[in-house]
């Protein structure tokens, strides 16, 4: 615990997750933290046994709480890649999806430039014209492409990845504590 507490800092009387949300917040690139190795993060680097005493349950649903928040905290950098991962495998079973989202970031990119180049009065009909025009378009790539459809679909299963993962593995904290095999 105290190895995820000084990568976050925690304020006395203040959650792990809530001071991580507070970081990310203030410092966005934090989010790219190191991760954790994925033997450690799996549970596997002490053989069967170790498997044994790294996942378990627990008694109240307060208790699961507070290991999903430290697990949350703890593996931050595993869970974010491991959601790239899920991603990708989204997007590599949905082609059209990942070309929507290609379409999507090319269409902002070039709006972006548009407005800083652009001599027009951003409350002329001019302008929210082509505002509207690039917006009815964008809708229909993400109709056509079902990219929503897809980015839905990841964000559920990575959900419930960090779910089942933090409630079951034990945190950081409570691995001191030696547990007996039955």
């Amino acid at each position: 615990r105290e190895a995820a507490l000084a990568r976050t800092r925690v304020a006395p009387g203040q959650r792990p997750l809530d001071a991580l949300a507070e970081e990310l917040w203030q410092r966005p690139g934090r989010a790219w933290r190191p991760a954790e190795p994925w033997a450690a993060f799996f549970g596997v680097d002490g053989g069967l046994f170790g498997l044994w005493g790294s996942y378990g349950l627990t008694r109240t649903l307060v208790f699961a709480r507070d290991r999903l928040e430290e697990n949350v905290v703890y593996y931050w950098g595993n869970y974010l890649r491991l959601a790239m991962v899920v991603m990708a495998a989204v997007m590599y079973k949905k082609p059209l999806a990942l070309l929507g989202g290609f379409s999507i970031l090319l269409v902002w990119d070039i709006m972006r430039k548009f407005n800083a180049r652009t001599q027009l009065d951003k409350q002329g009909l001019a302008y929210q014209a082509i505002q509207l025009l690039v917006s009815i378009a964008a809708w229909l790539v993400l109709v056509v492409s079902n990219l929503m459809l897809a980015l839905s679909w990841a964000i559920i299963l990575v959900l419930a990845i960090v779910f089942v993962h933090g409630t079951l593995r034990l945190a950081p904290g409570e691995r001191r504590v030696r547990r007996l095999p039955f």
